[in-house]
């Protein structure tokens, strides 16, 4: 993985290619932040992320497409492509661990990777911010969560009461909600 070059981060690249993690935040986080991510560049078959090995990062798509693939049965599934203004790896940037999918490059890929040394830098700068990331990775991922329990063959349609569901109420709790 090439590190590094002209594709690096800026306040006006992370708000162009990613508004719905980074809106609201003032110019000045969004260089600190910008400072504190890393340019990879991936060849196509490159895998960022390895199911089962630790991860601790959010990738954010600057260009090219991933597949996020996981292990059913003894079969590789996809569970989607993700490419330009998304991002994978929520769950490691949130909760180091092994990482329960693999992220392989679908085609010739940039991203930008936000590690958790990263983040805790930015939370420090400005916890505001932080929070704001958070805040928009909890819903990234129950956004996530709900699109694969649908899609569950024999899943009945979620319940949801004026808006309010255990994972907005598990939002709430986790100090993630909008402010």
């Amino acid at each position: 993985m090439a590190k590094g070059g002209r594709s690096a981060p800026t306040a006006k690249g992370l708000l162009g290619k990613f508004p719905d993690l980074f809106r609201g935040t003032p110019p000045a986080e969004l260089e600190f932040l910008a400072g504190t991510l890393t340019v990879e560049r991936l060849p196509p078959g490159a895998c960022p992320i390895v199911a089962g090995q630790p991860s601790d990062s959010l990738l954010l798509v600057v260009d090219g497409e991933l597949e996020v693939l996981v292990d059913v049965e003894g079969r590789t599934a996809s569970l989607g492509t993700v490419g330009p203004g998304s991002h994978v790896g929520e769950m490691g940037l949130l909760d180091p661990g092994p990482a329960p999918a693999t992220v392989r490059a679908k085609t010739e890929c940039t991203t930008w990777r936000l590690a958790q040394e990263g983040y805790l830098r930015v939370a420090a700068f400005d916890g505001r911010v932080a929070r704001r990331i958070r805040a928009a990775l909890v819903r990234s991922l129950a956004a996530r969560l709900r699109a694969t329990a649908e899609a569950m063959p024999g899943a009945a349609p979620p319940a949801r009461r004026g808006g309010a569901g255990p994972l907005d109420l598990l939002g709430t709790l986790c100090g993630t909600g909008d402010e």
